[in-house]
């Protein structure tokens, strides 16, 4: 028999001072006599708040023993996550506080270090355990001073940024000038989406007046070769005129082989611009696919995240009902 049977004082003192002690083994036992014995219903209603009393010390020592653990840890260095997308206009970027995408954010974060110049972005910020740094050097120029260049924090541990671009309206082929980024990054496909077929009018503007400067060009210098071939005509009847026959002849070939140079380099051309269309339309499927492959992938990764937030919230909830006999070594008496 436990000498905490024989003790004075009231039953539910007595459970509180066993369960102090570690002593889960007693405390059962003398829950089992208690109920057994003479123990009336208030009695066993004592028992009990004084049992849920307890639990709620012991586990605010514990969260508190655990707080005191992670404080005590060293400063973790983090490269945040980055997700980025543009318009004709502006560079969006969704930097989040983890050092994944599909990692859990860290919460209460707060900024030190914001600075935005027109190559390049600076960002630190920290939650006291955590330091993140974020450091990007653009592939262009933006203008840090635009009334529509912004940046704020966003729910759940992000942050995000709307940058003006100064060579607006453009379509850049990257976010970085410098070495590929350290951390995670990934495009902002929802971003993308809704500005890609403004990007995609403004490519087919751009291919538009790119061929007609080509065409002008072409004309120039058909209008210079012309004038060319005249120059050498008068110039070939002089010779003529002069007695020099065999010039004429040799002039004529070379002429045949010129126009026989300029028919495949214009085919050739041709033959890349179709090839660079196709290329762009098949780009532009593929993006599309990805997109909705990516919508897919998340409402899958949602409806997991639920079903595992449902399953641990059972099990915290069938812990908190259940006695604390793991949580310290049971003493035998």
């Amino acid at each position: 028999m436990s000498p905490l049977l024989g003790k004075t004082g009231s039953n539910a003192e007595v459970l509180s001072l066993a369960m102090r002690s570690g002593w889960w083994n007693c405390a059962k036992e003398h829950v089992t006599k208690s109920s057994k014995g003479s123990g009336s219903a208030v009695q066993m209603q004592a028992l009990l708040n004084h049992f849920d009393l307890e639990q709620r010390t012991i586990t605010k020592n514990i969260q508190d023993l655990k707080a005191a653990i992670q404080s005590s840890m060293p400063m973790s260095l983090i490269v945040p996550a980055l997700q980025w997308a543009q318009s004709t206009e502006h560079i969006f970027l969704n930097v989040k506080f983890a050092h994944k995408l599909d990692a859990p954010a860290t919460l209460n974060v707060e900024t030190s270090i914001v600075n935005v110049t027109s190559n390049r972005l600076v960002l630190e910020a920290s939650d006291g355990r955590k330091n993140f740094i974020l450091d990007l050097a653009f592939l262009r120029e933006i203008v840090p001073e635009d009334a529509s260049t912004s940046w704020q924090m966003a729910s759940v541990g992000r942050m995000t940024f709307t940058l003006r671009k100064a060579d607006a309206p453009s379509r850049w082929k990257g976010l970085l000038s410098g070495p590929k980024h350290k951390g995670q990054m990934q495009l902002w496909f929802e971003i993308a989406e809704k500005y890609s077929r403004e990007l995609d009018r403004l490519e087919e503007k751009e291919e538009k007046s790119s061929k007609t400067k080509d065409k002008d060009n072409k004309k120039g210098n058909k209008a210079l070769e012309e004038g060319n071939e005249k120059k050498n005509i008068e110039g070939e009847q002089e010779e003529e005129e002069s007695g020099g026959g065999d010039g004429a002849i040799v002039s004529e070939e070379e002429e045949s082989k010129k126009k026989r140079k300029r028919d495949i380099v214009e085919e050739l051309k041709s033959q890349l611009e179709e090839l660079e269309r196709e290329i762009k339309k098949r780009k532009r499927d593929v993006d599309f696919e990805l997109v909705e492959k990516k919508k897919k992938l998340d409402q899958e990764a949602a409806n997991a995240k639920q079903q595992l937030d449902e399953e641990g919230r059972s099990r915290r909830e069938a812990l908190e009902k259940s006695s604390f006999a793991s949580l310290a070594d049971v003493k035998e008496l």
